[in-house]
């Protein structure tokens, strides 16, 4: 579950530390956050406040109350490690509205995912020439290098590697 610690500045400016977790649900918006901070607020009529920290919003460590829905919407979509790898790729104002079009997926290893995108004719793969090895012909490390460099990014995880195109 997602959640933000919105703490009072005016309070803590005194030397108290005030503040309160705020759960984020799928449904949130802007303005939902903002009318819970401001009834939080009005208890002692601050009128500061920060975000202090944050929980289960894919290493975002900003206050942007737009960008914070966005996270929680394509964290509950798409998963907390997809988000995070592509904030870490794109940046944590990245536009999340790209990540379909961003996402090559979730693979054993990055010459996995050049195996896969590079689609040989069956003429070639069929004419028994290979016999079932062709990894003995090309240089997927190689390959995947060069992708790399020039057309994805890639998040590793325990689970594998999430791939995301550069080109959007």
């Amino acid at each position: 579950m997602s959640k933000i610690y919105v703490m009072d500045i005016a309070r803590y400016n005194q030397g108290q530390l005030r503040g309160t977790w705020l759960s984020l649900t799928s449904d949130v918006t802007p303005k939902k956050l903002r009318t819970q901070i401001k009834h939080f607020l009005s208890e002692t009529q601050a009128e500061e406040w920060t975000i202090e920290d944050r929980e289960g919003l894919a290493g975002y460590d900003g206050s942007d109350l737009s960008q914070i829905c966005a996270i929680v919407n394509a964290i509950e979509q798409y998963g907390e490690e997809e988000i995070k790898g592509f904030l870490i790729e794109f940046g944590e104002d990245a536009d999340l509205s790209e990540f379909n079009d961003r996402y090559l997926g979730l693979y054993g290893s990055v010459e996995n995912y050049c195996q896969e995108a590079v689609q040989l004719p069956d003429e070639i793969l069929n004419t028994g020439f290979f016999d079932g090895r062709l990894e003995f012909y090309i240089d997927w490390e190689s390959i995947a290098e060069d992708a790399q460099v020039n057309w994805i990014s890639c998040y590793k995880t325990k689970e594998g590697y999430h791939i995301y195109s550069k080109r959007g």
